[in-house]
């Protein structure tokens, strides 16, 4: 049999020689102490008898066996041992990935990267079928000096059970049995529960949908012959972290076919997988009908993170990049006056393409009104700038630097 030989850089190396020194030091030390303790604590024997060993009373530190067990770390578990990983926060409640990494009995014992492995109850397994290697989603059901107790099914059988899913924030499964004006009767073992109507679900559905079925609930309060539980709070929470990863792997500009869901008075919601983004009432054109449960080509415009919002526009020709096309330099152009400023008047050419008649090229007779129809000569304009430029009169001598500049950027 071929023995593995394993291969240590300089910093490996050095790392073991400490632990082996730390490792021999701190025999020494307690070969030591023992020493000094049993001398203490004996009366000093005469002289004529022989002295007895002292013999070590507490734990011995194998620096041997501490220096095989290091050297048997692989490669992979050296490094990770050196960069020091901070171990997960583990609540009580929530709910987290981990590993079966060992089995004892009727426990299994579960790696979900805290500062200790945790045990699960083999009989609060979903799945007998697992084994050691398996990754399953468990409950975390009580942190503390007893260790890490996980579960998979929290299944209230008493009231001792109910008070202790209550306290710590762990959901329980329970069974629709019944419906009436209020809400959801429910069942966990043999004790009674209900569930309030808006609390079944995010969008509800009719009452058949849910009866019969069994479904994971918190409990929002104990009462003294039933419990009253919430789904939709849990349906929350994982909705909150879908659409956190979600929107983590949105970019600005990527497109994408939504749904409408919603017409408000400050815009439209556009359904893309699992989250609604919306479409400001200002990048709407007027002329533009969303039907309901349409489907309709979007933009990513605007992505907020932190408050889990993101903003679209429609995917439509950007009219910017009709100007030299379309629309060219002192030809003329009916627009509608959108705006009085300080410096001039903002007329819109088409829907998002405005540009602004400086007052310098209105006469001082002349007054407009927002909303009035006039007629406009494109003086000059710049696409990257997103800058156009109007006036009431063609220009007698088009400028040729002006019109080099409008044609390199088309």
């Amino acid at each position: 049999m071929t023995r593995k030989i394993i291969r240590r850089t300089k910093k490996e190396k050095s790392l073991l020689e400490e632990e082996r020194q730390k490792a021999i030091h701190k025999e020494t030390q307690e070969r030591e102490a023992t020493l000094q303790n049993a001398t203490q604590s004996k009366p000093k024997l005469k002289q004529n008898k022989t002295k007895p060993k002292a013999t070590p009373t507490g734990p011995r530190l194998n620096a041997k066996k501490l220096l095989s067990e290091i050297e048997g770390l692989n490669r992979g578990d050296f490094e990770q041992l050196l960069k020091g990983k901070q171990p997960q926060r583990v609540r009580v409640g929530h709910k987290v990935w981990g590993t079966i990494v060992r089995e004892q009995d009727d426990l299994f014992f579960v790696d979900i990267q805290a500062k200790s492995e945790a045990f699960l109850w083999k009989e609060q397994l979903r799945d007998k079928k697992v084994k050691i290697g398996s990754r399953i989603e468990v409950f975390i059901v009580q942190n503390n000096q007893n260790g890490i107790q996980v579960s998979q099914n929290v299944q209230a059988t008493d009231f001792a059970d109910l008070e202790q899913a209550y306290r710590s924030k762990t959901p329980i499964q329970a069974l629709v049995t019944g419906h009436n004006k209020g809400g959801y009767t429910l069942r966990a073992g043999d004790i009674r529960g209900f569930c309030p109507l808006t609390q079944i679900d995010i969008d509800t559905s009719e009452p058949e949908t849910y009866l019969s079925k069994e479904y994971t609930f918190l409990i929002t309060e104990i009462k003294p012959s039933e419990f009253i539980a919430s789904r939709r709070i849990l349906m929350e929470e994982k909705r909150k972290e879908e659409n956190l990863h979600f929107l983590s792997g949105l970019n600005q500009g990527d497109r994408w076919t939504g749904i409408v869901k919603n017409r408000t008075d400050f815009g439209v919601f556009i359904q893309i997988e699992t989250v609604q983004g919306l479409i400001p009432n200002r990048k709407i054109p007027p002329e533009t009908i969303l039907e309901p449960e349409s489907s309709i080509p979007v933009i990513i415009d605007t992505i907020d993170i932190n408050n889990q919002k993101f903003s679209l526009r429609l995917d439509r020709s950007d009219p910017w990049l009709q100007l030299g096309k379309t629309f060219q330099v002192n030809h003329s152009y009916t627009g509608k006056v959108k705006d009085v400023i300080e410096y001039g008047v903002l007329v819109e050419l088409c829907f998002d393409l405005v540009g602004l008649l400086h007052h310098s090229k209105i006469p001082a007779e002349k007054s407009m009104k927002t909303g009035e129809e006039i007629t406009v000569y494109i003086q000059s304009f710049d696409i990257n700038k997103r800058r156009l430029r109007l006036q009431l009169e063609p220009s007698l001598v088009v400028d040729e630097h002006s019109k080099t500049k409008n044609t390199s950027l088309n």
